[in-house]
């Protein structure tokens, strides 16, 4: 069955023992990696690459952070700050 909505909040809100610590020079190296295989390219082969590109990440990974910092990108410009 699924997990009540307050559970899912609460597992939600504490850190995953397997929570994904990104470095500071990962997460540049993602950066500089978005921006050298452009979002044209085709999605499994730009992926790999940008895997490729970060030591010691998956391409799961990658993706996975991506859609993290986009959420929290386009949750500022919606409240503004």
């Amino acid at each position: 069955a699924p997990a009540s909505p307050a559970a899912a909040a609460a597992a939600a809100a504490a850190p995953a023992a397997e929570e994904d610590v990104w470095t500071q020079e990962q997460q540049r190296q993602l950066e500089q990696a978005l921006k050298t295989f452009p979002a044209a390219m085709e999605k499994n082969e730009r992926w790999k690459r940008i895997a490729s590109a970060v030591d010691g990440k998956t391409k799961k990974q990658c993706v996975e952070r991506y859609k993290v910092i986009r959420a929290r990108v386009s949750a500022r410009k919606s409240t503004g700050t």
